[in-house]
């Protein structure tokens, strides 16, 4: 790849990257330590995007907060915008293999989720 914007890890974890290669017109809006925020130019189209490359964490305290904050922030990006990454949570049993079964009232966050930001 020809270019790339980071997050460092803390310790041994975390850590997230954005890759591309060419010549697109990429500038970064805003970075944590767990989204990255930047705003694609497509020149022939003479219009503006916004890809947000997540991930959210693993420990669902943490993530609820993460979704809160990104259902406020998602104000900033406009009209046409991407959020994609590790999203750390499934929406029903059957995207599931293996492992605990999960209740069905556990997925309602998520689902909550993707609704608000939708």
């Amino acid at each position: 790849m020809d270019n790339a914007i980071r997050v460092d890890p803390i310790g041994t974890s975390g850590g997230l990257a954005l890759f591309w290669k060419g010549t697109s017109s990429i500038s970064l809006k805003k970075m944590c330590s767990w989204f990255i925020d930047v705003e694609f130019f497509d020149v022939s189209l003479n219009k503006s995007w916004r890809l947000v490359n997540v991930y959210f964490s693993p420990y669902e305290n943490v993530r609820k907060d993460q979704w809160a904050f990104f259902s406020q922030y998602k104000s900033c990006l406009g009209e046409d915008w991407v959020l994609w990454g590790d999203m750390n949570d499934i929406v029903c049993a059957e995207e599931k293999n293996g492992g605990a079964v999960r209740p069905a009232l556990s997925f309602r966050g998520f689902r909550n989720f993707i609704r608000i930001v939708a």
